[in-house]
């Protein structure tokens, strides 16, 4: 039955895309699919069809894809950015710091606040920093010239934004780096934190 909705979904998009005009098909493939019969984002299907996007907007010779397992982390050493939208992004931050070059920006989409707590002491144990956290706001606007203002309801939560660069610590700053109040106490709470993932 998925393989059947799968294949049903992909000529569909065929028709609407085309073969040559993939854009935006592997992520309507993807989140179709996996409403309709849980079908893997992993899959071989979406990976073809990311590819082709990839190549359209990039061209072919900065379309390199890999199907793989977060898990066993990325071939790529030294990307210029990394962007993870999955459930645990904390479990993989190892993986994540040695796929970038230092300096790198690094970008993580989440729904819940839980989560944003999770990435952010996971943080604390990795070389990052400049970390913001946004929450994504959606509000549509009335297009009448006369009356132009905001609809009468929006959506008020899509998600939230996690930014970080990876930057490798310099203990001479760190020694001489002067924090406030609220800084000591944070960082007085970082390090007992730390000190009790050490003991487990």
């Amino acid at each position: 039955m998925r393989e059947k909705l799968t294949s049903a979904i992909e000529r569909a998009l065929a028709a609407l895309y085309g073969d040559d005009n993939a854009d935006g098909a592997a992520g309507l493939l993807s989140d179709a699919a996996h409403a309709l019969g849980g079908v893997s984002r992993a899959d071989e299907q979406i990976q073809e069809l990311s590819q082709k996007v990839t190549e359209l907007m990039y061209g072919a010779q900065e379309a390199a894809e890999e199907l793989r397992d977060i898990k066993d982390g990325f071939d790529q050493t030294d990307a210029d950015a990394l962007f993870l939208d999955v459930r645990e992004p904390w479990a993989y931050m190892d993986n994540v710091i040695r796929a970038v070059k230092p300096g790198a920006p690094l970008a993580f989409l989440v729904p819940t606040v839980d989560q944003i707590s999770m990435l952010l002491k996971e943080f604390e144990r990795q070389p990052v920093d400049d970390v913001e956290v946004l929450e994504i706001l959606i509000r549509n606007w009335k297009t009448t010239p006369d009356r132009l203002r905001p609809e009468d309801r929006m959506v008020a939560h899509t998600g939230f934004l996690i930014f970080a660069r990876y930057q490798e610590s310099s203990p001479s700053w760190d020694a001489n780096r002067k924090l406030g109040t609220r800084e000591r106490k944070q960082e007085a709470a970082r390090i007992s934190r730390l000190e009790e993932n050490a003991d487990e």
